[in-house]
C-alpha cells in the first residue's frame, strides 16, 4: 500500500481504511511483529519504548503516510478524490 498499486492517472477515487495504521516495517528490531505508529503501550502488557524509540516510530510513520499518499496522488486523475480512514491513539485512559 505504501508503492504504486495501479497506472498512472486511472482512479478517480481511492480509499483506505485502516491500512496505514500499519508500519511498513519495524522501526526496532527488539520488539519483533510490532507495527502500531505510536509504539507499544506499558499499560497493554505488550512493552515499553524509549522517548528515542518513540521517534524512531514517528518518523517511519512520517515516511510512509507520506510514501502512500504520493503513491495515491500518481494513481488519481486531477480532481479525484482520496478517501482516507484510520485509527487513532490519543492520552485518555478508558
Amino acid at each position: 500500500m505504501y508503492d504504486r498499486l495501479l497506472p498512472p492517472n486511472c482512479l478517480h477515487i481511492a480509499t483506505c481504511f485502516n491500512a496505514i495504521g500499519f508500519l511498513s516495517c519495524r522501526p526496532i528490531d527488539r520488539l519483533p511483529g510490532y507495527i502500531l505508529p505510536n509504539g507499544p503501550s506499558g499499560i497493554r502488557g505488550v512493552g515499553t519504548v524509549s522517548e528515542a524509540e518513540r521517534t524512531l516510530f514517528a518518523d517511519q510513520a512520517s515516511h510512509d503516510v507520506e510514501s502512500f499518499l504520493r503513491a495515491r496522488a500518481i494513481e488519481l486523475v486531477f480532481g479525484g478524490k482520496l478517501l482516507l480512514q484510520v485509527f487513532g491513539a490519543g492520552d485518555v485512559k478508558r
